[in-house]
């Protein structure tokens, strides 16, 4: 991260529709351009934010809310998506479904903190692939 840019987080309440992705992707690109992330990162991060919000929407109860936070910090940026769900809709697209393998190949840090009825999936994008957490 550039020691210009002071650590930042961004919170965004959106209804839980996939249409809403392009919202998450600018707030993903523009936080990461601040911190002089490489395009190829960047891009990364933008595919990422996607999945893991198409993932919220996937799991969230009809008519939601999904909460997006994304913080800038020296390790990286983290993007957190919180969203209302039932618990039969928390097994929807987690480890071993295709999107949780691609985020999986996009991201430094990835965890599903899903629990009772509130859908939450957390990821970590570092300006330098691999980069330790």
């Amino acid at each position: 991260m550039s020691p210009a840019v002071a650590p930042a987080t961004v919170q965004l309440d959106v209804p839980a529709d996939a249409s809403y992705a392009v919202l998450v992707r600018a707030a993903l690109a523009a936080l990461a351009a601040q911190a002089d992330y490489t395009l190829d990162r960047i891009e990364d991060l933008r595919l990422a934010g996607t999945e893991a919000f198409s993932l919220a929407v996937l799991r969230a109860v009809a008519g939601a809310t999904v909460q997006v936070l994304i913080t800038s910090a020296p390790d990286g940026i983290t993007l957190r998506t919180v969203a209302p769900s039932s618990e039969a809709a928390l097994s929807l697209g987690g480890p071993g479904a295709i999107g949780w393998t691609l985020l999986t190949a996009l991201v430094d840090d990835l965890a599903d903190e899903s629990e009772g009825t509130t859908a939450q999936i957390r990821l970590r994008v570092s300006a330098h692939p691999g980069a330790a957490s």
